[in-house]
């Protein structure tokens, strides 16, 4: 699909997905505290909600084209020593976890594969809003999906699951059985395989091991709907992980290895809830 072919405006079924990918993102890339960024502009931003303001009523093709300035700069503006400690590991930092699986949509091979270079950035993002545009999901689920499917291959990588098909690192296999579901079903399966994790983790790394899945798990998910009011009282406004390591460690000085998990899954339950409500006001925005 090239971008004389891409719906615009409200007829751009693609565009409420795509401007919350942009903000996760976008957050993302901000808490690398990229040196190249303007430190006066809303680039910076921790917050995602800082990000959806600038880009609420702009089409897919304007945000891929403003993702791709985001992060030819930060990849410019990194240190030759990151970048290289990027590449031999197999991946980028500056895209973000999301852009790696997206690349899947464009090249429809295994996870396996490098991660996306700097000039497949557009293609990546086309890609994806090609196929939005071909499954058409129901109302205000797409970004659900996409975290998903992305929460989905982090977990994956960690391993250790009874179900196999929890342990696949293949975003897309992942992203299908999303796609068939209805959104309460991938809440449901999100949080069940998190729990399980999180019990893991206690066996393979203890308290500290926990404390890291949760900081992880509320960063990223944050990073996605960006509703502070969809998060328990006292939680952290940002996506920042070490604000989240510092609320994790806080919960459990109160209540103990058993008090985590009940308020980070209650934390994760209601940034879910939010994501899919973001959607859809995007989707009836005026």
């Amino acid at each position: 699909m090239s971008p004389a072919d891409l719906p615009h405006r409200h007829g751009d079924p693609a565009a409420p997905a795509m401007r919350l990918l942009y903000c996760a993102v976008s957050t993302h890339l901000a808490l690398g505290g990229r040196p190249g960024f303007p430190q006066d502009a809303w680039w910076c931003s921790t917050d995602p909600a800082v990000h959806l303001d600038h880009v609420v009523t702009r089409d897919s093709e304007a945000l891929i084209r403003d993702l791709s300035v985001k992060c030819h700069t930060a990849r410019t503006s990194a240190s030759p020593a990151r970048a290289t400690e990027a590449d031999a590991a197999g991946h980028t930092p500056w895209p973000g976890p999301v852009l790696w699986w997206a690349a899947r949509l464009d090249r429809q091979r295994g996870a396996a594969g490098p991660a996306p270079e700097l000039a497949d950035v557009p293609t990546v993002c086309r890609a994806l809003v090609d196929w939005l545009h071909r499954n058409r999901p129901g109302l205000g689920i797409s970004a659900l999906r996409l975290w998903f499917a992305e929460e989905s291959v982090h977990l994956a990588v960690l391993g250790g699951y009874t179900n196999p098909a929890r342990n696949d690192v293949d975003p897309l296999s992942h992203l299908a059985w999303a796609l068939r579901q209805r959104p309460t079903t991938v809440i449901r399966d999100l949080l069940d395989k998190s729990r399980e994790q999180f019990h893991l983790r206690k066996s393979r790394g203890g308290r500290a091991a926990q404390t890291a899945l949760c900081t992880g798990l509320l960063a990223r998910a944050v990073s996605w709907s960006g509703l502070p009011a969809s998060l328990p009282p006292g939680a952290p406004r940002t996506a920042v992980p070490a604000h989240w390591a510092a609320w994790c460690r806080e919960v459990e000085s109160r209540g103990g290895d058993e008090g985590l998990w009940p308020a980070a899954s209650e934390a994760l339950r209601r940034s879910a809830v939010a994501l899919v409500q973001r959607e859809r006001d995007l989707v009836v925005r005026p």
